[in-house]
């Protein structure tokens, strides 16, 4: 009885906490790299960068 129990309450909190801090981790880790990616491209091409950049966040 109590293993049915258990294993029903779990799954549905698991789920949904997971599913909000994966979208997020995903998001984090390409903005993390993205910048240092602009940065480390600006002094190799400053004319691609700035367009670049200001395309992105508009």
């Amino acid at each position: 009885m109590p293993g049915t129990k258990g294993p029903t309450k779990p799954p549905p909190p698991r789920k949904p906490l997971p599913a909000n801090p994966q979208g997020r981790h995903p998001s984090g880790d390409l903005s993390g790299p993205g910048d240092g990616s602009m940065q480390l491209v600006v002094p190799s091409r400053p004319a691609p960068p700035p367009p670049a950049v200001s395309s992105l966040y508009l």
